[in-house]
């Protein structure tokens, strides 16, 4: 009888049997390769700055931005570079207002080398050297649009009331175009009048508000004024793009109430104690209070008289208007026209600012009639008649009313609240 060995599995067996199985298990298939190692991320590449040294700037009251540039060393043959090269993106040198800040690299020389500008939070300019010259560039920062209302009652004034609401006077200034024509917001508001506002906002990546788009839609109920409303219709007429009433008629008319979109009067027509001589003496027009660079509108169409310094008025623009009116815009930081220039209603003209004899940024704004000062503030009175919108549009019109009034019926208006009583 012959001896058998007893079966035994070593390491080896094993491993030859567990192959084995795992190929019946797998079809027989040949083994994939191991997958590839993830890419290793790539940092971005940090910007190279801007050779020379660098400088920071700001713009000044009043002040260009030639004359800026000189103020931090820029030659005047640089500068002329600067402006050639920002000339060929439209860049805004008429729309430079004080506190916008800027960046230029020098070299040893003095040459410019780079050149930031920042006109707002959404708008940058850049200048860098490309085969040999400045090669301008702007920058925008995408934003969206998005449509809210704002339903009030009035217990100190319309403007102090759009800011009690977390809004800012650029809101404010949009009413204030709106009823441009037809209410005083000095004079008219009374306690518990009410208005409502449908209008764009603008926003910044993250849903951040920036700013306002159109005003498209307004009401304003009042004790003095009656029921107002007024729908902005977008068409590419200029002659007829604008704000219109519920029975198409526009709201445009011959003569603004204000020459500038604030509803801020620190002095009006009369007799006041004048704030530099420090006696009574008649003043012969109307104080509205703004920032320097605020924009100033002409109030109608006209011609102007005159557009320069003009002693204790500082620079001062003189416009002559059909019927025998003339206004005048004062204290200016900056004029936009020249003698003998045509002008349009609501045409920028210049800006705020403190010039002459004045304590502080404002514009002083007169009217004279067969030279004779007349109140500013009665501008309705000379008003031209309504115009109606052609049949052309009226399809547009009805189109925006039905997509506009339900919007603004639909908003809210709190209660009035009663007055406490005096307890003295």
């Amino acid at each position: 009888m012959f001896w058998r060995r007893p079966f035994s599995l070593n390491f080896f067996g094993l491993f030859a049997v567990l192959c084995a199985l795992a190929c019946l298990i797998a079809g027989c298939s040949s083994p994939k390769p191991p997958p590839a190692p993830a890419p290793t991320p790539v940092e971005p590449a940090t910007p190279t700055p801007p050779p020379g040294m660098k400088v920071d700037g700001q713009i000044q009251s009043g002040e260009g931005l030639a004359a800026a540039l000189a103020r931090v060393g820029v030659s005047p043959e640089q500068f002329e570079k600067i402006r050639q090269s920002l000339e060929t993106v439209d860049f805004p040198f008429k729309r430079i207002r004080g506190d916008q800040p800027f960046t230029v690299w020098l070299d040893e020389n003095g040459v410019c080398r780079a050149f930031d500008f920042q006109v707002s939070r959404i708008q940058t300019y850049h200048l860098r050297e490309k085969e040999g010259a400045l090669a301008a560039e702007r920058v925008d920062v995408p934003t969206t649009t998005r449509i809210e209302t704002l339903g009030a009652r009035v217990y100190t004034s319309v403007y102090e009331e759009i800011i009690g609401h977390g809004h800012t006077d650029e809101l404010a200034s949009l009413v204030s175009n709106l009823f441009a024509w037809d209410i005083n917001f000095y004079t008219d508001p009374r306690r518990g009048d009410s208005f409502k506002l449908v209008f764009e906002r603008t926003l910044l990546p993250g849903a951040e508000p920036y700013g306002y788009g159109r005003l498209l839609a307004a009401e304003y109920d009042g004790q003095v004024t009656g029921l107002k409303r007024g729908y902005w219709l977008e068409i590419d007429d200029p002659d007829f793009a604008g704000f219109y009433d519920e029975n198409g008629t526009q709201l445009r008319k011959t003569f603004l109430v204000a020459p500038l979109d604030t509803m801020r009067i620190t002095s009006r027509f009369g007799m006041r104690l004048h704030p530099v001589l420090g006696r009574r003496m008649m003043h012969s027009g109307v104080d509205y209070g703004a920032a320097v660079g605020t924009p100033v509108w002409a109030v109608a169409d006209g011609k102007v008289l005159s557009a320069g310094h003009a002693g204790a008025a500082g620079n001062l623009i003189k416009l002559a208007h059909d019927g025998g009116y003339v206004t005048m815009y004062m204290h200016l930081s900056r004029i936009a026209v020249r003698t003998g220039q045509h002008v349009r209603q609501r045409q920028l003209i210049g800006r705020v600012g403190s010039t002459g004899r004045s304590t502080g940024p404002h514009l002083d704004f007169r009217i004279q009639q067969g030279g004779r000062y007349v109140n500013p503030l009665k501008m309705r009175m000379i008003a031209s008649p309504l115009k109606k919108l052609p049949e052309q549009y009226r399809p547009a019109f009805a189109a925006t009313i039905e997509k506009l009034k339900p919007q603004l019926e639909a908003i809210a208006v709190p209660e009035v609240i009663a007055e406490t009583p005096s307890t003295e």
